[in-house]
């Protein structure tokens, strides 16, 4: 019997290889190619985020809070009541003011302020996602223009060896063509690192292995003309973004505070002078939440009526740079351009190119912050 286990043991030993080996395998694969539309990268965002989660915690916790102090202050009342109907006397005290006239609108606050950042954190993430997503097209496209620069290299460098062979120009173009072909494969390199690092980005905020390859099948359209109501979008923001009603709650705060201030502190005490500058502080942060709001508004709304603007004036540069690199193309081959003429027009058409693709991510982005009011 003992023989016989020693001579299975190496066959064990073999197995057990084999299978942590395919189980290590198997945890370090990489993940399947995973193809989204917007709206899909949207949904599946937002399953199991924790940003989501701890808003909706903080959420329920604030309205037992909130629950708890009504049970309070009712009782509270009612016990003054009841004192009062059998004739008691029942002084109006600091701490009996606050507890009746200023505890239970904080709390209130509190508790529909968490429902407001639950609401928010949803529209952060789904912001969130959204940039990655287009923030990854944009890669994409950056990527498709530095190939098509490299091929235009490689074809540029191809006529500058066939033209020095025949004898019609100098070694330099050969040498100038070589270095424009090795700057245009750094180019390319660069543009597929930024778009596995965009990719990982995305990934992540979907919840997915970062490895994982995705296919964006939505397409960044060619932007069109949104009209943007100002005064709406304020207020529209001035019911649910979250730092303008903080602002504005804490200074509602300050004015109950203030008659507090005036009803229980004397005059010129310490208290009564330090609550009447935080009282006044609450005022100025207030009003400064109100400029800031209309003008985080007014700017992104005039960001994308020029990215627009400016998307479709370069639209038409690219295809003036296009042509004018076609001709110069056709110039040399005729010997009436110089390789820098070549290499000046097509760094003039690859720029166009990119800067028209800023001007695209850039309205895509703008339109983001109006639909999910993140400014």
């Amino acid at each position: 019997m003992k023989t016989r286990i020693k001579q299975l043991l190496p066959v064990i030993m073999i197995l057990a290889l084999i299978l942590i080996s395919a189980t290590a395998s198997g945890l370090n694969a990489v993940p399947e190619s995973k193809s989204l539309t917007l709206k899909e990268a949207l949904e599946l965002g937002q399953k199991g985020n924790s940003s989501i989660e701890f808003a909706e915690l903080t959420a329920q916790y604030q309205q037992v809070v909130w629950e708890q102090n009504e049970y309070q202050r009712k009782d509270l009342e009612s016990s003054i009541d009841k004192a009062k109907r059998n004739g008691s006397s029942v002084p109006m005290t600091a701490d009996l003011y606050l507890s009746l006239n200023v505890v239970p609108v904080q709390n209130k606050n509190n508790y529909d302020l968490s429902k407001l950042s639950q609401a928010s954190s949803i529209n952060s993430v789904k912001y969130g996602i959204e940039v990655a997503y287009y923030n990854t097209q944009t890669a994409q496209r950056s990527l498709e223009i530095a190939e098509a620069s490299l091929k235009r290299s490689e074809t540029q460098l191809k006529n500058a060896q066939e033209k020095f062979s025949r004898g019609t120009v100098a070694k330099i173009d050969v040498l100038t063509a070589e270095s424009n072909n090795l700057k245009a494969q750094v180019s390319y390199e660069n543009s597929k690192n930024s778009l596995v690092s965009a990719q990982m980005n995305l990934a992540k905020q979907l919840g997915l292995d970062v490895r994982t390859p995705l296919v964006l099948t939505s397409k960044l359209d060619t932007p069109k003309k949104v009209e943007i109501d100002i005064e709406a979008e304020l207020v529209k923001l001035k019911q649910t973004d979250v730092g303008y009603i903080k602002a504005k709650n804490n200074y509602e705060i300050s004015l109950l505070m203030e008659e507090y201030n005036n009803r229980f502190n004397l005059p010129n005490t310490y208290k009564h002078r330090a609550q009447a500058v935080d009282n006044k502080g609450e005022e100025v942060l207030y009003k400064d939440a109100q400029i800031s709001l209309e003008i985080s508004v007014r700017e992104a709304a005039a960001s994308l009526a020029s990215s627009l603007l400016n998307y479709q004036s370069l639209s038409k540069s690219c295809d003036l740079a296009q042509q004018s690199y076609d001709l110069s193309v056709l110039r040399y081959n005729s010997g009436l351009d110089t390789i820098y003429d070549v290499q000046n027009a097509e760094i003039s058409f690859k720029e166009a190119e990119m800067t028209r693709l800023e001007a695209l991510s850039k309205y895509y982005l703008g339109l983001a912050k109006f639909t999910y009011g993140v400014f």
